[in-house]
């Protein structure tokens, strides 16, 4: 499974998607990880928003 990853779905409709991931350990804290999956969210998201990627 990638992460941080772009990919194009044709079959969506044309839709630029994207994925992120935490690993959820015996000694993780689930609120940590899941902030750590929103930071990497709004990196590729502003990424995404700069205009200079194209399908």
């Amino acid at each position: 499974m990638g992460i941080r990853t772009f990919w194009w779905d044709r079959a969506g409709g044309g839709t630029l998607r994207f994925g992120t991931g935490a690993g959820i350990t015996w000694g993780s804290d689930p609120a940590r990880e899941w902030e750590e999956t929103e930071l990497k969210a709004r990196r590729l998201i502003g990424l995404a928003s700069t205009g200079m990627m194209s399908p």
